[in-house]
């Protein structure tokens, strides 16, 4: 399972909202996006002992996973 936290401005708001996925399609699917989602490397976040990617669609930045989607 991979760890997905939505973007939000304070890390411990995001880190509440943390959801697990499966894959892409799963987090299409429970967060009801409509847009094509991206997922690239951003870089190791010592905060939350993640290995972080960036999560985008059409309208930006929508959080960060720990693992590749």
């Amino acid at each position: 399972m991979i760890k997905f936290r939505p973007h939000r401005g304070i890390l411990a708001d995001s880190m509440e909202r943390v959801i697990e996925v499966e894959d892409k399609f799963d987090l299409i699917e429970k967060l009801d996006l409509t847009h094509r989602v991206t997922c690239h490397w951003y870089a190791y976040d010592a905060r939350t002992g993640w290995d972080t990617w960036i999560i985008s669609t059409g309208e930006g930045v929508i959080g960060f996973t720990n693992g590749e989607l």
